[in-house]
């Protein structure tokens, strides 16, 4: 007897349910002996759920396949004996550019083999490549990755192995992914650094790279050494650059970095006072750094010490002011030679003339000789006071010292007492503020002591003699002030002639004009000015300002 299977598979959609089942049966056919059909057995069975089961499988694999053939890297999926069991489109691809003449793109053989082959890859690299899989494979390692290169080293390639997550076997999924033209970029990018390194090291500018935040990103060594120089710390990358400065700069640190923050350059000039009581100047630009969409990426802060620049610019200021000065001096000496000298040499020729006409011992010689000796004494006090001109000019150049002000205020009040007690004067000093000057001694002392004496000389008669002597700093100056309470000056009278040669204003007082004319020679060529302010019968104040650019010690 013969039997007959017959395997059929279909579906039906009862008619109280929407839902397609899947049938599977099976018809046994018995046979006599004629071969004619005899009996027909068979079953039916639900397959529904093993069907929709065997889909989603299949969706999946196809949804696996379709993501790995989207991704650029050649991807493969090797079992744990490192036998390929897949690859996607880009591996296929790699195997028919590399003519690499393998069935089936590699599926079923070696992956070390067929890489070593199409990558060209050199026995060490392969080694640590076997390593690395079998350690992902063994579950040493949860991720192994590696650069190399190829052989002839024009080709760089990076691997990338995970762990293949499947329950049905243990294996490894592994990218191999061109890295070529990044590893040419970064060399290009390293090339440009090293240039732009070497710019910025061989460049005589201090220079810093910012952030948006304002924090240090790179500098030069100028930078460093200025500002370890002149703060005696060094930038470090990540911190703020306001760190750097004083507290009363600050606010217009920000107001330049606004201002580079707005495709503007902030330029200017300052200085900075050092430690050692040296004054550092700089000149300072404030640029920033956009990008390709015109936002603010960072700012560069470049600065460079101009204090010998800036030394040679006073010094040249300084000549050119002497320079009007002597002239002017010139000017003052023509008139004293044309007004002071004539007069008494003219009465010399004139009386040594008459001597020549009278007999010695006669009345009218003797009245002639004394006429002659009061016109040669004039002469001489003339010449005396010229002299004295010369010298403040010819000891500018003398050797400066530490001047202690309450020192000399108190030699002065000592050498000239005797005056301070007649006139019951009251002589104060306020040196807080600023108590020592490094410059000229012999300069200072006499304008302290012409000051003093004025106020004490020029007093009124219903008061005692007050002066007060004080020194104060400011931003950018030193000053100097003499106050009394005197008779005062009319300046609107004789304030354009008040430090003239022979200008005097009030005859009560003995005297002869040099004074004042004195101080304001000695104030200028120790590079400083004098002004004054006064009232009549109220009293005068007159101030000496000096730059901070001379040496000083508070």
């Amino acid at each position: 007897m013969n039997v007959d299977a017959i395997n059929l598979n279909f579906r039906i959609k009862p008619s109280n349910d929407d839902k397609i089942k899947h049938l599977r049966a099976k018809l046994l056919i018995e046979r006599d002996g004629q071969n004619e059909p005899k009996r027909i057995k068979g079953f039916t069975q639900d397959v529904t759920e093993q069907k929709l089961a065997e889909e989603k499988i299949q969706e999946a694999s196809e949804t696996q396949a379709a993501i790995l053939n989207a991704l650029p890297p050649n991807i493969v999926l090797i079992n744990e004996k490192g036998k390929i069991i897949a690859v996607n489109e880009s591996w296929k691809k790699l195997a028919l550019f590399n003519n690499l003449g393998i069935p089936n793109y590699g599926v079923g053989y070696s992956y070390l083999a067929i890489s070593e082959t199409a990558t060209a890859v050199d026995k060490v690299t392969t080694g640590k490549i076997e390593q690395g899989i079998n350690d992902v494979i063994s579950g040493r390692r949860k991720e192994f990755e590696m650069e190399y290169a190829s052989v002839s080293g024009k080709d760089w390639f990076m691997i990338v192995v995970t762990p293949l997550a499947s329950h049905m076997q243990k294996g490894a999924v592994i990218l191999h992914i061109n890295i070529t033209d990044r590893k040419l970029a970064e060399a290009s990018v390293k090339k440009s650094e090293a240039n732009l390194r070497s710019v910025f090291e061989h460049i005589d500018l201090s220079v810093v790279l910012f952030d948006v935040d304002m924090n240090v990103v790179s500098y030069n060594s100028n930078a460093n050494a200025a500002l370890i120089r002149q703060f005696d710390k060094g930038p470090k990358v990540g911190k703020p650059i306001t760190n750097y400065f004083p507290k009363d700069r600050r606010n217009s640190i920000r107001k330049a970095i606004a201002i580079a923050k707005k495709h503007h350059v902030a330029a200017y000039e300052t200085s900075f006072l050092r430690n050692d009581g040296e004054r550092d100047w700089f000149d300072i630009k404030w640029v920033g750094v956009f990008n390709e969409q015109n936002e603010i990426v960072g700012v560069i802060l470049t600065f460079k010490n101009i204090t010998e620049k800036k030394n040679i610019e006073s010094e040249r200021e300084r000549m050119t002011a002497d320079l009007a000065q002597r002239n002017k001096d010139l000017e003052q000496f023509t008139y004293i030679i044309s007004h002071n000298l004539r007069a008494p040499v003219a009465n010399i020729q004139g009386l040594a003339g008459l001597l020549g006409d009278l007999q010695p011992g006669e009345p009218e010689s003797m009245t002639t000789l004394d006429a002659l000796s009061v016109s040669v004494n004039n002469l001489d006090k003339v010449i005396l006071d010229l002299n004295q001109i010369l010298q403040v000019r010819s000891q500018v150049n003398d050797q400066i010292e530490r001047v202690s002000l309450p020192e000399m205020l108190d030699e002065i009040r000592t050498g000239i007492s005797q005056m301070i007690e007649k006139n019951k004067a009251t002589l104060i000093g306020d040196f807080e503020a600023l108590n020592e000057l490094y410059t000229l001694k012999s300069y200072l002392y006499s304008i302290f002591q012409n000051l003093v004496i004025n106020g004490i000389k020029y007093r009124r008669a219903d008061i005692d003699p007050i002066i007060t002597v004080s020194a104060k700093l400011t931003a950018d100056k030193m000053l100097i002030c003499f106050k009394d309470n005197g008779r005062g000056i009319d300046l609107e009278k004789y304030g354009s002639h008040l430090f003239g040669l022979y200008k005097r204003f009030d005859w009560s007082v003995e005297g002869k004009g040099v004074g004042l004319f004195m101080v304001k020679m000695q104030v200028e060529s120790l590079g400083g000015t004098i002004s004054v302010k006064s009232k009549v019968n109220v009293g005068s104040e007159f101030t000496l300002e000096f730059p901070l650019s001379v040496k000083w010690n508070p």
